[in-house]
């Protein structure tokens, strides 16, 4: 069985799953219905224990390990490989595509630049001012030290975000979001197709996932109205249980 590793921000059982790169990979798997099972990791056991086994200069989530233990980290390197190994399961990067895959088409690698580009459609600064002094005491003092250095982040920047007016940024980060609504209607219910969901949507829901492990309500303030609360009900309803368990470890 493949192995997820998901990131949170202390081993005391339970914790959030926060990353939003974690969720792209996880709803890749759920769209593919492959059976997978989840490991916690946190920043401490990527720069200690997993770098060296990734072979890489700096581990990230996510990564999954494969049946023949072999590692592979990326959410988009992660979602590639999955549609050339179940070329027969549902497309992740072309919903309504034909059965099998033929992930050499045109039409598939176009696909694949276009969730790309989509990615910067969905880097709110808004929401590193919501949410990262937010989450920062839920981490280990080692982890939280090293989340919020300069040398992680640059220098000042957690300082500039805890400095920020809170409900300032909130307001920011709702501005920020609201392009996408016009994306969306009652003939386009997704952002990848018009009836299911795919890479684009993944990569949509990550803002709200980091805010979801801050506060369940605060992310409903935020992404519960409109088109867009519409379309986040759809994919919670698409993917059922694989959301709940998701939804299950955050704060109310």
């Amino acid at each position: 069985m493949l192995i997820l590793y998901d990131l949170v921000p202390n081993q005391s059982g339970g914790q959030p799953w926060f990353s939003p790169a974690t969720i792209v990979a996880r709803l890749a798997l759920l769209t593919k219905q492959v059976p997978f099972e989840t490991r916690d990791v946190r920043y401490n056991d990527l720069r200690f224990v997993y770098k060296e086994r990734l072979g890489v200069e700096k581990a990230t989530a996510p990564f999954i390990e494969r049946e023949d233990g072999s590692l592979l980290m990326d959410s988009l390197e992660i979602a590639r490989w999955l549609e050339e190994a179940y070329p027969n399961s549902p497309s992740i990067f072309r919903p309504q595509a034909s059965l099998p895959i033929d992930t050499s088409s045109p039409e598939h690698l176009a696909a694949i630049e276009e969730a790309q580009a989509f990615k910067k459609l969905v880097n709110y600064s808004g929401l590193k001012k919501v949410f990262m002094p937010r989450f920062a005491p839920q981490f280990t003092e080692e982890d939280r030290e090293y989340w919020t250095s300069d040398k992680r982040m640059g220098e000042g920047v957690f300082k500039g975000y805890c400095d920020c007016d809170p409900e300032q940024a909130l307001e920011e980060l709702k501005e920020e979001i609201k392009p996408l609504e016009a994306l969306l209607s009652s003939t386009n219910l997704f952002f990848s197709s018009p009836t299911a969901p795919g890479f684009k949507d993944f990569l949509a829901l990550g803002p709200h996932r980091m805010l979801r492990s801050v506060s369940a309500s605060l992310a409903d303030d935020v992404w519960g109205h409109g088109e867009l609360g519409k379309w986040r009900k759809r994919l919670e309803d698409y993917y059922g249980e694989g959301m709940k368990e998701v939804y299950a470890r955050d704060p109310a």
